[in-house]
């Protein structure tokens, strides 16, 4: 609802007394005064000029644009809560589309193809859940089909063979002495 920046009261119009207000087009921010009666029920208060040019009934273009500008300026939650339910609604009504997109733009296959591929599971465990198809970051290229722990470990030990070997061998090197510990103790208490 409309917030008037000034009641001006009971004010002669014609033969009857109407309550004025003074409010701000949200558009262009001009001042004007109104009757309450003919605003007060409305969501927004545009001015006879900038009603005619959201309306199409300005041909100036440019200025329609400055105009939705401005407003969306001023009205970023709400824009950003129409933007959020139409994605939404989009992505309910074309789900398939949506995920073909999505599977064509990152990894240029289909989704039936992604599908295919997770038929056999993880490469390394076999599991069938939470499947990730895993792909070269430089090259885009796919590689296999991994659970989301074996993809996030691969991830993390980086993805070239010599970033693995290395961790591998400092794996190997850090659990020695644990063993050789492990083992004194073991002959001690016998």
């Amino acid at each position: 609802m409309i917030k008037p920046l000034k009641d001006l009261g009971l004010l002669l119009y014609g033969k009857q007394r109407c309550r004025f207000w003074l409010v701000a087009c949200e558009m262009c921010g001009v001042e004007k005064k109104r009757k309450a009666s003919d605003i007060k029920n409305k969501e927004k208060y545009l001015c006879g000029s900038c009603s005619q040019k959201t309306h199409g009934l300005s041909k100036d273009k440019e200025h329609l644009r400055e105009l939705a500008r401005i407003w969306r300026s001023h009205n970023l939650e709400r824009v950003k809560m129409i933007h959020n339910r139409a994605s939404a609604k989009y992505k309910a009504k074309n789900s398939i589309r949506v995920n073909d997109y999505y599977y064509k733009r990152k990894y240029g296959i289909t989704k039936y193809e992604a599908e295919e591929l997770k038929k056999n599971g993880c490469f390394i465990c076999k599991s069938q859940s939470r499947l990730c198809i895993d792909h070269d970051h430089i090259t885009g290229q796919i590689r296999g089909i991994l659970c989301d722990k074996h993809n996030g470990a691969l991830g993390m030990l980086g993805d070239t063979k010599e970033d693995i070997v290395i961790v591998l061998e400092k794996y190997k090197e850090y659990l020695l002495p644990k063993q050789i510990i492990m083992e004194t103790i073991k002959d001690k208490e016998k």
